[in-house]
């Protein structure tokens, strides 16, 4: 087959002398087609036929067009319809009939409809034209189709400025408090379109507000006024996390006013009326469970009445009880199903804000029913129970959240008190965590607010009963059987790192059971685990510091600041925004990461986590309130070099010295000085660690208490040397299966 021109297409055997020019003939390739090696025919004239090889510069969709050439031969063009990706571009689009005579050439506009996607129809003197939308376009465009003397046509795309730039379009904002929520459109110039807000009533002004030039489509706009002046914040969503701007605290934003609600009532009264409940609508609660405090935790938690033993079931709770994803589908499936819904805001938290919304609805309407109560709340119960025996039982946890104090949490402080805390807890990191923490409550609750009609949400969803219910699933929850669930009773259990109880889950009955690990004698307190955590990680999360003579592990997490990219700069760049979890008890993925990464590239693993720890010991050791735990903690280390004992040193009598706050921050100077003292051994058993591999310190003259991960570190530091990956995860400590809380 002769070929003629680059384009490939076919001339017949033999010169064709008696085929006369005739009019063009097009084809528009199928998706079937593989440019360079398929092939097509194009029937042209009186049952003639030509084979074409479809050229290599081809793709599906275009249209080739063949014109005679007074020589008999036939020129072939290839029509890409351009006005797709350029809207000013002019482009080739076929219709269904036959190509017009040469020489007619007509014109007629199109105006693009609201149903813009896909193709569109359109009526040419009797001929169905079918037209492609271009993905540029938006309702309101003119399409402008042009004929050629080919019987072509041709699309030129004239947008429609209404609502594209400049001018100011109606945009439905949401009210949130004092602040007024509006999102950016998706065809919005930042720094030139103006948004319409109507907020007040309908004869009242709106308010015209120009996008910044910062935004961009998909964003947030929170406007508030004070003293007059409207104030605008941006609030952009990023990937599985929610933003932070609302968060509280010198260094993030201002300040919300935010009110928890407590009830003044007998939490002894209430944990015997639950257990009650519980017992009638299928639990199995011992009879010797009290509430009560014991110290030195002094925390209220559940105490024995009576002798208990070795292996007693103390509470068994079926899972028909338990305030879990299953739970409130069953009893709030329409707000459970809305939270859902907003992936788009929440990315892969939609559960975790569909648990907490639905706790929050429970507690206002726990809360809006104890105001109304006149009568004995015993009578209520019975007559509100009937045949729902889960109802009382759900009603008499909400009281009994409600009933706890609160004001201690740190997420709590870091709204009520963000000056005092970031004092307290300096030169710790952990002062920006809580702030952020604190702001990803109050920006998870304006979603929520924002997007879901407030018949679904409740009356009076304010952000004070959200934060109690994220504090609660925060603190309380409980992970199993593939889900977490709070579950009533069990969630009074405090925290030892001896515990005296443990629970299992009974798969067969769909039961979580608290059993006694040994004997305990009446008025002792029953303690569980929460896990093997360092001060650090309970604080941040349940509020509270175990002495440190019991704490099981030192932690201190590594992220970069300001400085960091100057203190990295000789080192991989990937490292220069990371976060690494240091632990003396295990050796995190997020370390052994780091260490792969720096051999990888070329550096040195031991310089690398010198650096870290050199770097962030510099703020311990400057800090005026540590230095009294820190030459304690010298005096201990100078009679023996592996003690970490400095709360011995510091008092002189083996307790530590204790200093009192007030309000919401009472005892916070000992928790604080914990924390700190975790973080700054923690840094130094690393330290150590890189000594201890080059020869500059002795085993025997390293702390004790990360004897364990030293010896993994070391090794690891062994492998990366001799050109290895250090593929380590091994837990350095005896782990403890039994975890309550989220890590």
């Amino acid at each position: 087959m002769a070929e003629c021109g680059p384009c490939g297409a076919a001339d017949p055997a033999g010169p064709p002398a008696a085929l006369q020019p005739t009019e063009p003939v097009a084809i528009v390739l199928p998706d079937c087609i593989t440019p360079g090696l398929s092939k097509v025919e194009v029937d042209v004239k009186d049952g003639e036929r030509l084979q074409l090889l479809v050229p290599k510069q081809a793709r599906p969709g275009d249209r080739l067009v063949f014109t005679p050439k007074n020589s008999g031969a036939w020129g072939c063009s290839i029509l890409r319809p351009e006005s797709q990706s350029d809207p000013g571009a002019s482009s080739a689009y076929s219709g269904s009939g036959a190509a017009p005579a040469r020489g007619r050439r007509r014109q007629l506009e199109v105006r693009v409809p609201e149903a813009k996607q896909g193709e569109l129809e359109v009526d040419v003197g009797g001929e169905t034209l079918t037209l492609a939308v271009p993905e540029c376009a938006r309702p309101g465009d003119r399409l402008r189709l042009t004929e050629d003397e080919h019987g072509q046509w041709h699309c030129q795309l004239e947008q429609s400025q209404k609502g594209r730039s400049t001018g100011s379009r109606g945009c439905r904002p949401h009210v949130v408090g004092d602040e007024i929520f509006v999102e950016v459109p998706p065809d919005a110039k930042p720094g030139e379109t103006r948004l319409r807000l109507s907020v007040g009533q309908a004869n009242e002004h709106p308010l015209v507000v120009m996008v910044p030039e910062n935004a961009i489509p998909g964003d947030e706009l929170a406007l508030s006024r004070k003293d007059g002046r409207w104030n605008l914040r941006i609030i952009r969503e990023t990937e599985g996390s929610l933003n932070c701007a609302v968060s509280m605290g010198p260094h993030l934003g201002p300040r919300r006013n935010v009110t928890l609600c407590r009830v003044n009532t007998d939490p002894h009264e209430i944990f015997q009326r639950l257990a009650t409940a519980a017992n009638a609508a299928g639990a199995q609660c011992s009879p010797k469970l009290a509430r009560g405090a014991t110290p030195p935790l002094d925390a209220l938690g559940v105490i024995v009445t009576a002798p208990v033993e070795e292996g007693e079931e103390l509470a068994r709770i079926p899972s028909s009880l338990h305030l879990s994803t299953e739970g409130y589908k069953e009893r709030m499936p329409e707000l459970y199903a809305a939270v859902m819904q907003l992936k788009r805001y929440l990315g892969g938290r939609a559960a975790e804000a569909a648990q907490a919304a639905c706790l929050a609805r429970l507690l206002q309407e726990t809360w809006a029913r104890m105001q109304e109560e006149n009568e004995d709340a015993v009578e209520v119960e019975s007559k509100r129970a009937g045949s729902d025996l889960v109802e009382p039982v759900w009603d008499l946890f909400a009281r009994n959240v409600l009933s706890e104090d609160w004001d201690s949490h740190p997420y709590w402080c870091s709204i009520e008190e963000p000056v005092a805390v970031n004092e307290l807890l300096a030169p710790s990191r952990e002062q920006e965590y809580l702030a952020t923490m604190a702001g990803d409550v109050m920006a998870m609750h304006d979603r929520l607010v924002a997007h879901i009609d407030s018949r679904i949400l409740g009356p009076n969803f304010h952000v004070g009963f959200f934060l109690q219910a994220r504090l609660c699933i925060l603190t309380r929850v409980f992970q199993m059987n593939g889900d977490s669930a709070l579950v009533p009773l069990n969630d009074c259990f405090n925290h030892s790192s001896d515990p005296g109880a443990t629970w299992e889950w009974d798969a067969e009955r769909n039961h979580m059971v608290m059993i006694a690990k040994r004997g305990h004698a009446p008025g002792e307190q029953v303690f569980i685990s929460y896990g093997r955590r360092s001060n650090v990680l309970l604080f941040r999360t349940y509020g509270f510091t175990l002495p440190p003579q019991v704490e099981p592990n030192w932690t201190f997490i590594f992220q970069t600041n300001d400085d960091m990219p100057e203190l990295l700069r000789h080192f991989p760049a990937k490292l220069a925004k990371t976060v690494i979890h240091l632990e003396s008890g295990i050796v995190q993925d997020s370390l052994i990461r780091a260490l792969n990464r720096c051999r990888e590239e070329g550096y040195d693993p031991e310089a690398f986590l010198r650096k870290i720890c050199e770097h962030c010991l510099q703020a311990y050791d400057q800090s005026e309130s540590l230095q009294p735990a820190l030459a304690a903690l010298r005096r201990a280390r100078a009679k023996d070099p592996k003690s970490s004992a400095w709360w011995a040193e510091l008092s002189g009598d083996g307790s530590e010295h204790t200093l009192c706050g007030e309000g919401a921050l009472a005892g916070w100077e000992e928790h604080a000085l914990r924390v700190k003292m975790s973080e700054y051994l923690c840094l130094t058993a690393h330290l150590e660690v890189v000594d201890l591999v080059s020869g500059r310190l002795a085993e025997e003259q390293c702390l004790d208490g990360a004897k364990s991960a030293r010896g993994v570190l070391a090794e690891g530091f062994d492998i990366l040397r001799n050109g290895g990956y250090f593929s380590c995860n091994l837990d350095c400590s005896i782990p403890d299966s039994m975890i309550r809380g989220l890590t």
